[in-house]
């Protein structure tokens, strides 16, 4: 676990979920990940992760969240039904993530 400084801190507070999204988005980008997040979840299923990314035998399953916000019930029943398949890695990320470079170390 990374201490985050006080200024790390600060920004991570200050980070929309929208930005966080951009942010990973750039990494994954970066790194040569195949993503796809849903535009708008209005005719999605309850609580269907933020994203979803592949890169050679990895899946990924990514949840967004602003700094002091957790996942819904629904969001946190498709967490756990898809880290019982054991063939997907499953995150919940907040802005302290990035900041921590924790983002960066999983998707590296």
């Amino acid at each position: 676990v990374t201490t985050l400084t006080a200024a790390q801190k600060t920004l991570a507070w200050a980070m929309s979920e929208a930005d966080l999204h951009e942010a990973v988005r750039q990494h994954l980008i970066a790194f040569k990940w195949r993503a796809y997040h849903t535009w708008s979840s209005r005719h999605s299923a309850a609580g269907f992760p933020d994203c979803v990314a592949v890169r050679g035998s990895r899946i990924v399953f990514i949840e967004l969240k602003r700094e002091g916000k957790e996942p819904t019930p629904d969001q946190e029943s498709w967490l756990t039904e898809l880290a019982l398949t054991r063939s997907c890695e499953v995150y919940v990320w907040h802005p302290r993530d990035l900041h921590s470079g924790e983002i960066e170390r999983i998707l590296l």
